[in-house]
């Protein structure tokens, strides 16, 4: 099973990934952006030729759904 996380317990890992490891929000964003592109390319892969729709809320997240985009483009 994949956990899901609560917004602040996303939070508190990426604040940890910053403050204890040193990886930057943007490593982070671009990493969360470029696994939901894989993701959606492994299973949806034939259907991508008929174009992605994709929504995403404000902030961090946003960006993540930049990301995503970028690389299903």
């Amino acid at each position: 099973m994949i956990p899901v996380l609560t917004a602040s317990q996303a939070a508190a890992w990426d604040e940890q990934a910053r403050t204890a490891h040193g990886i930057s929000g943007r490593v982070l964003m671009e990493t969360a952006g470029r696994s939901v592109a894989r993701v959606v390319a492994d299973e949806f892969g034939g259907s991508l030729r008929q174009g992605v729709l994709l929504a995403a809320g404000p902030g961090n997240n946003g960006g993540d759904g930049w990301v995503a985009a970028r690389a299903l483009r």
